[in-house]
């Protein structure tokens, strides 16, 4: 099943090009004198901006959480690192050690 913010982003996205395309249709409409209003126009170009900013709320949403994945996975990196040079610096010891009893 999908996810609220990718479902969300793909309706945006409908919205979107499809308030788009009316809003064109309608404008075209307008400017040869034809039927719609100019409120029924503002009302298109007011969904059209709201439908336009929730998309980039999901697209911020969705980055949010990506740079919280890598977050988690940076600290993991992070650890494993600190691990792997804990190991590095007691061999090292132990080379210096038996260098110095040479």
């Amino acid at each position: 099943m999908m996810d609220f913010w990718r479902m969300s982003g793909i309706v945006s996205k409908i919205l979107f090009y499809a308030l788009g395309i009316l809003l064109i249709y309608w404008l075209l409409l307008k400017i040869t004198g034809h039927s719609p209003t100019s409120d029924q126009i503002l009302i298109m170009v007011f969904s059209f901006g709201l439908t336009a900013i929730w998309g980039i709320v999901v697209v911020l949403f969705k980055i949010v959480g990506e740079l919280r994945e890598l977050r988690g996975e940076f600290r993991q990196f992070t650890k494993s690192t600190e691990s792997e040079f804990s190991h590095v610096n007691k061999e090292l010891n132990r080379i210096s050690v038996r260098l110095d009893r040479q």
